[in-house]
């Protein structure tokens, strides 16, 4: 069985001769069947004072509303932070348990600070004794926050290495920060360096959506600790805007976590290479290496072979371009500035970058991405950059950044997208 496929879309297939040439490109792999192992969900919910009234109300309401869309092979571990962090609920089954855990939720009690880097080293603790004590690893993460730090160590560096050290054991993880007084830059690296998503709620009502989606699509997993391999041949670069990649001599790896069931993670970059006076180019192998789900057996793909025909500089000019792969790297290549310049608050520059992703997503089709951005401008133009601007613009950088999508509908009632 084939619970994932791999294609590669280049803008165009024709290089030019004799002189240094620049192809776009998308890698797009797919979730193509799973088994439906049964998935572990850990909840990790600030319980600080600063989450009193509404936003500890609808993280209840949202984290008990999902307990109806897993199964009952499936577990769910609930934990709460302030200046520690407590266990609620260890991780239990969900068959005939589903009211001793919705009791662990709705009984959550609020106390003082936050420690996000005590949180992230205990959950690490927690799901690594998980995994040793029932041999599942498919684990789904999900923290809800709503300030930065105040008790623990700070340094965001020292946060972001804790957090990478979670990634051993490919989570997929949600991490959700809600209201306007958190650290939107933190909360950001840290989904970044999990290849898992952030998002930003100013609504506490939507709670209960985003963790629907969450958890919908991410409840059958196709297949774990995906990686991408290239080999490049004959001098040819490969530059990646999506993606944390590692370079060691010819090859490139890009850790890409786990894939689920329905969906597509696309890797957007550049091939830069010089075909010489050959008549065709042989650039690079691109490999998948992942976990079977089913036996957990590590398994690769068979290569694939990226090659390009050499023509003059008039038929390259008539050929057509993929204008799709063209407005997916224009898009990443935005994303890219726009995070620097979110950090720098460069607010003329950031305008002028939604300017240009406003363009880019309507090529796309992309009407939702679309929508967001101009409603992001309109605020900026309004506004100013202020700390909630900010937090929405990092949420979209997320959500772009990761290149994950929904290619086929789930079932009826159950799609959320």
């Amino acid at each position: 069985m084939d619970y994932i496929s791999m294609n590669f879309y280049p803008a165009r297939r024709l290089v030019l001769s004799n002189t240094e040439d620049i192809v776009p490109f998308v890698i797009t792999i797919r979730g193509a069947s799973t088994t439906a192992p049964p998935t572990a969900l850990f909840l990790l919910i600030d319980t600080s004072f600063s989450m009193d009234g509404e936003k500890i109300y609808y993280a209840k309401q949202a984290a008990i509303n999902i307990l109806e869309l897993l199964r009952d092979k499936d577990y769910v571990a609930v934990y709460s932070f302030t200046s520690k962090l407590e266990e609620e609920q260890p991780p239990t089954i969900l068959n005939n348990n589903r009211e001793n855990i919705e009791k662990s939720i709705v009984s959550l009690k609020l106390g003082s600070g936050t420690n996000v880097f005590n949180a992230i080293q205990k959950i690490r603790e927690k799901i690594e004794a998980f995994i040793k004590a029932t041999k599942i690893s498919n684990i789904n993460l999900v923290i809800i926050t709503d300030g930065e730090p105040t008790v623990g160590p700070k340094n965001i560096k020292t946060i972001i290495k804790a957090t990478r050290e979670l990634k051993q054991f490919s989570p997929n993880v949600a991490i959700i920060g809600v209201g306007e007084d958190y650290n939107e830059k933190l909360l950001l690296r840290m989904a970044m360096a999990l290849n898992g998503i952030y998002e930003h709620v100013s609504s506490t009502k939507s709670l209960k959506k985003i963790l629907a989606e969450y958890v919908v699509v991410s409840r059958d997993i196709s297949a774990k600790n995906l990686k991408l391999i290239i080999k490049t041949y004959n001098d040819t670069k490969i530059q990646i805007y999506n993606k944390e990649y590692r370079v060691l001599g010819n090859y490139m790896e890009i850790e890409l976590g786990n894939i689920y069931y329905r969906e597509k993670h696309d890797i957007v970059g550049e091939i830069i290479l010089n075909a010489g006076n050959r008549k065709i180019i042989k650039t690079a192998d691109i490999i998948l290496s992942y976990i079977n789900p089913e036996t957990n057996e590590h398994e690769f793909t068979k290569p694939y072979h990226i090659r390009f025909e050499t023509a003059a500089k008039e038929v390259i000019a008539k050929t057509r371009l993929d204008e799709n792969v063209v407005a997916k790297t224009k898009t990443m290549k935005i994303i890219s500035e726009m995070k620097k310049s979110i950090e720098t608050k460069k607010i003329e520059k950031l305008k002028k970058e939604l300017e240009e992703l406003i363009e880019a997503t309507v090529k796309l089709g992309e009407i939702g991405l679309t929508s967001k951005t101009m409603s992001i401008r309109e605020k900026i133009e309004r506004e100013g950059l202020t700390p909630d601007v900010s937090r929405e613009i990092a949420s979209l950088i997320s959500k772009i950044i990761t290149g994950k999508s929904i290619y086929i509908t789930e079932k009826k009632g159950e799609r959320v997208e």
